[in-house]
């Protein structure tokens, strides 16, 4: 408060023995009225009526804010029956939040009207985001706390109060922020923009922050809409509420110094439904949608039911909402009931049920697979994520071979599966037997299942790495007048500087002078297994004439340097000058299209959605990805066998060419499905029938169809009667009468019976006529 000048304190300052002073009553309106902004025009006020104490006050302007107290009681502050203000009479706590509140909008109920009775009032503040003390002695400490939790709420309106005094200029911006009071998004890091909905963006940010950050609408802007609100749906990703956004349209997010675009999309009708219903782990259950839903809604715990069961907190990413439930047994059937879910652009979903079978993970990782890499490097990998803490304890592994121990000097969490550790050891023998011991590994379930008992796996040691890096000359091509592609292999990682820098190349120009060309620079393309693609960038090559391209120095971790065949040869003709194009395109899917082009591309700008566009009503992609000369478009959803052009205008490839070109391609639903239906648990509904359930919707032959179990008793052979859960699930029965499946027996589904002339599940295949 302070450091806005909002607390001024006595004659010594804001010293500690000031803010323990208890609070009087016209200390608490000065802070009221410096919380509206009129504490200036309280100062100048020259009202000739007042209270009939304000002689008590010798400060002359402190009688002018009484006068102007006196003349707007609408402040809060209206004296006693006998005209009194009482300036120096101690203030409770109550009394002022009752003014801190009335200030934020809301009203004391009088006549049946208002917000909070007065002996309400602390809880109700509490309940809105203020934080009284509860304590009888109201300091000036306390008062001070209260005001900055009221300066930091939203008023009764919804606009954050600190806003408020900073757009009447009471308080400046540049002081909040300073303060703490309001936090500006100008270094924030955005991951990703995109329209979730026809009035819906979902920003979604580098880090975790906090609501104070997001919740304020004046950080952010975007021209041609409205932002209504703006919320915090998990902890790095926010929404805001917009005007309608036309589909198709390229529109720019401003936070802080960022800009970002996204595309608008059109809002789609019909209600959310239910696509998939799983619980794979403790006290979880995932339900899947076939929309994107509206976040309050969507995190309703009591829009959900499963009986028996208590649902205690619902997250939504995406199209998912994670249930925590408690009382969820493992290995039983349940049914989701789910009423008033509402999709993102408001269509409401009232009531729909799905059946699901809870099969928690209580199972640790399991060790998968373990290479040598290098001579000093292992890599282990599990059969699910794990966490760092445990994957990166050193004390969790041990390698031993006939020769002793193999000391572990690193281990390291790689990739964005989480299933896979880096160990770097000390120098390995060459084919010699390694055996890794692994313990104490923890899933990343909420059961947190840990590798109690070894797992042991064996390697053979790596010889160390001598060979040097290889340049791949059937790769070495000209890519313009002034860049030529190189390409080394290596099987231990290069050393990037090496790679990069320009003195370790040499160019030729292979005529009767042989005359070097000057290599200027050398940018990186991609790097990917095992090959390292760069382009360099030179001085004017000549149609029809031959060049040799050598390398220096280039070095792989080991220290090994490329030294002989280190040269290629390449020619440039007339149509390697030419801009990158479209090489062939393939539609992924009914919203999906994946771009080729024949050279290298500027990243930023491949990845720039402004640069393409679609007719027929498409417009703008939501999304572009690039990688490797591949662009792959996200759009609105397109209409199954529609011609559309799409036009590229804006992107660069690698040699600084502006591409501007156009194709047309046919839309098609999706691509064709290859992949076999997938059998994920089989369960009893009970002693009679037995379901098989599907990862898709499948079809079985009538009569045919059979499932076989075995016991260690007997076999039992049931067959398909029906489906069930949108065709993903198969009901098979046909015990004969007084047969059942008994009580606690565990029966195993085996590929075929005794004879092996009836099999399981034979003629399973889904809608596309893929076999189980």
């Amino acid at each position: 408060l302070v450091d806005i000048g909002m607390l001024v304190g006595d004659g010594g300052g804001v010293t500690e023995e000031y803010v323990q002073k208890e609070m009087d009553r016209l200390t608490a309106a000065i802070s009221i009225l410096k919380l509206k902004g009129l504490y200036e025009e309280a100062l100048r006020y020259r009202g000739t009526r007042n209270f009939t104490d304000k002689d008590e006050v010798k400060w002359p302007e402190g009688r002018n804010i009484m006068a102007y107290l006196k003349d707007n009681p609408e402040i809060g502050f209206i004296g006693d029956d006998k005209g009194r203000f009482l300036p120096y009479a101690k203030i409770d706590e109550q009394s002022y939040f009752k003014v801190l509140l009335e200030t934020l909008g809301y009203k004391q109920i009088r006549s049946g009207e208002g917000d909070f009775h007065w002996e309400d009032t602390l809880e109700f503040a509490s309940h809105i985001g203020l934080k009284p003390s509860y304590k009888k002695v109201f300091t000036i400490d306390l008062l001070a706390k209260a005001t900055v939790s009221a300066l930091k709420a939203k008023t009764k309106d919804g606009v954050r109060y600190i806003n408020i005094l900073i757009e009447k200029g009471a308080v400046k911006k540049s002081r909040a922020i300073a303060a703490g009071l309001l936090n500006s998004l100008t270094d924030v890091k955005i991951k990703s923009v995109k329209a979730v909905g026809n009035t819906v963006v979902e920003v979604v940010f580098e880090e975790d922050i906090s609501y104070y950050d997001v919740e304020d609408l004046y950080n952010y802007e975007i021209s041609g809409l409205n932002i209504k609100s703006a919320y915090l749906v998990r902890k790095d990703a926010i929404r805001l509420e917009t005007s309608a956004q036309s589909s198709g349209k390229l529109y720019t997010l401003t936070v802080g110094d960022v800009k970002v675009k996204f595309t608008g999309v059109a809002k789609i009708s019909g209600s959310p439904q239910i696509r998939t219903v799983k619980s794979e782990d403790i006290e979880t259950v995932v339900v899947e949608f076939d929309k994107e839903l509206d976040y309050y809604s969507a995190t309703d715990v009591s829009n959900y039911s499963i009986s028996g069961v208590k649902i205690r907190d619902a997250e939504l990413e995406g199209k998912k909402v994670t249930l925590t439930t408690q009382g969820l047994q493992a290995r039983k059937q349940y049914t989701l009931k789910v009423t008033n879910i509402k999709s993102v652009d408001g269509s409401n979903l009232r009531s729909s049920s799905k059946s699901f079978y809870t099969r928690p993970d209580t199972t640790a990782p399991r060790l998968k697979d373990v290479k040598a890499e290098t001579n000093q490097r292992v890599v282990v990998r599990f059969t699910e994520p794990v966490t760092k803490e445990s994957a990166e304890d050193l004390r969790n592994y041990y390698i031993t071979s006939s020769n002793g121990e193999l000391e572990i000097w690193d281990a390291k969490l790689v990739g964005e599966d989480e299933d896979t550790v880096e160990l770097t050891t000390e120098p390995q023998k060459a084919s010699t037997k390694y055996e890794l011991t692994v313990q104490n590994i923890v899933d990343k379930t909420k059961a947190a299942n840990k590798m109690e008992r070894h797992a042991r796996k064996t390697f053979y040691g790596m010889r160390e790495d001598k060979s040097a890096p290889v340049m791949l000359k059937d790769q070495l091509k000209v890519l313009s007048r002034n860049h030529i592609q190189v390409v080394f292999s290596d099987s231990s990682r290069l050393v990037e500087e090496t790679v990069l820098d320009a003195n370790n190349y040499e160019v030729v120009n292979n005529n009767k002078y042989k005359d070097s060309i000057y290599v200027e620079s050398v940018e990186k393309i991609s790097y990917s297994g095992g090959k390292y693609k760069v382009m360099l960038r030179v001085e004017d090559l000549e149609i029809n004439s031959s060049y040799t391209v050598t390398a220096y120095n280039i070095e792989d971790e080991f220290g090994n340097v490329l030294e002989k065949n280190n040269s290629g040869t390449v020619r440039a003709s007339r149509d390697d000058f030419a801009a990158a194009t479209v090489e062939k395109y393939n539609v992924i899917s009914g919203n999906k299209l994946e771009i080729h082009f024949t050279k290298p591309l500027n990243k930023e700008s491949a990845g720039d959605i402004s640069n393409y566009e679609i007719n027929n009503g498409i417009g703008t992609p939501i999304e572009a990805k690039y990688e490797d000369c591949v662009v792959t478009l996200e759009t609105a959803e397109m209409i199954e066998g529609k011609v559309y052009r799409v036009y590229i205008d804006g992107v660069y490839d690698m040699m600084d060419n502006r591409l501007k070109l156009n194709f047309e391609f046919r839309a098609r639903a999706g691509e064709n499905d290859e992949e076999s239906p997938r059998l994920e648990y089989v369960y009893a509904l009970n002693k009679y029938v037995v379901a098989a359930v599907f990862d898709e919707p499948v079809l079985y032959k009538e009569g045919t169809t059979a499932l076989v179990l075995r016991s260690n008793k007997d076999e039992v052979i049931l067959y398909a009667k029906a489906l069930t859960d949108d065709d993903t699930t198969i009901e098979f029965s046909n015990l004969k009468e007084g047969e059942y499946l008994k009580e606690g027996v565990l029966y195993t589904v085996v590929k075929a019976d005794s004879k092996g002339q009836i099999k399981s599940l034979e003629d399973v295949e889904d809608r596309t006529v893929n076999r189980n």
